[in-house]
């Protein structure tokens, strides 16, 4: 075996053995980057990268690319909060308490993505409820309940049900022009709650 072979068969091998480590790190900095704030994810150096070309990458998992969060806070969710994994087999509630609503001066949304970063085809066509969602049903007490199970709930909470896989997935929420007090994290995301095992 000549030299030059074994030189292009190291790089061959060097590359297969890169290629899947690159992507495990990859999505370990997608699932750990930023602060936590009840097991949702936020990071304040999106939109602005640097040479940080690990935090490109693991933005690119999920996106083309982020704005700067003066125009767009994106919180991801991975984990309930136990902090287990959000999984298909369980129902979730997302409570937001009277006028807690995400302090924006646009809009903000929660979408539903499977564990590879796709939306999920269901037999509703949604896949994302907002602040513009028609029929979004509030509380009596104005509070505001989102639902993210497989299978649908009571008649009464099917305008504000998100439905999820059977299997693994995430959530994102996005805060468009967010305000002071969600830039400085003085607003809480309520944590994505598990109840049903």
């Amino acid at each position: 075996m000549s030299k030059r072979t074994i030189i292009i068969l190291g790089i061959v091998l060097g590359f297969f053995i890169a290629v899947p480590i690159s992507l495990r790190i990859i999505k370990w900095k997608s699932e750990n980057r930023g602060v936590v704030v009840n097991h949702w994810r936020v990071s304040f150096r999106t939109g602005n990268f640097g040479n940080n070309y690990l935090l490109r990458s693991a933005i690119a998992v999920h996106s083309l690319g982020n704005a700067i969060p003066e125009e767009a806070m994106f919180f991801h969710g991975f984990f309930d909060h136990e902090g287990k994994k959000l999984n298909g087999n369980n129902q979730y509630i997302i409570h937001f308490e009277p006028n807690e609503l995400p302090p924006v001066d646009a809009f903000w949304s929660v979408t539903l993505y499977n564990e590879d970063g796709y939306l999920v085809d269901n037999s509703i066509n949604r896949y994302s409820l907002s602040d513009r969602s028609d029929g979004l049903q509030f509380n009596e007490d104005n509070s505001l309940d989102l639902y993210v199970q497989h299978k649908a709930p009571n008649e009464d909470n099917q305008s504000n049900w998100l439905p999820s896989p059977k299997t693994e997935f995430t959530l994102t929420l996005r805060a468009y022009m967010p305000k002071t007090e969600l830039l400085n994290l003085e607003w809480k995301i309520p944590a994505i709650t598990r109840i049903t095992q």
